[in-house]
């Protein structure tokens, strides 16, 4: 599911390291608040100064900060995307 190379991105795009889980769990919550103020705006727009803004690009960052956690903190991702999927496609079946 994830592109192979997602780890390297994440330390090319400089992704600042947390010191606790806890800590990247709060900077998600707070993009989390900001993807709801933007909800209304589904489409990505640039402010003046080129960042991307609206829901999308709010969601990116949780993924982002997300990943970036799960890298730091030596969580495999993708066993765990792999584990969740196959148990919710029995749930919801």
């Amino acid at each position: 599911m994830l592109d192979p190379g997602w780890k390297t991105l994440i330390e090319e795009c400089n992704v600042p390291p947390h010191k606790t889980i806890k800590g990247y769990l709060d900077h998600i919550c707070s993009e989390v608040l900001e993807a709801y103020k933007e909800s209304d705006f589904p489409k990505a727009y640039w402010d003046l100064d080129g960042k991307p803004e609206g829901f999308g690009p709010e969601m990116a960052d949780i993924i982002i900060l997300s990943l970036a956690c799960c890298m730091h903190s030596g969580v495999d991702i993708q066993e765990a995307l792999d584990r969740k999927l196959e148990y919710l496609r029995k749930k919801w079946a």
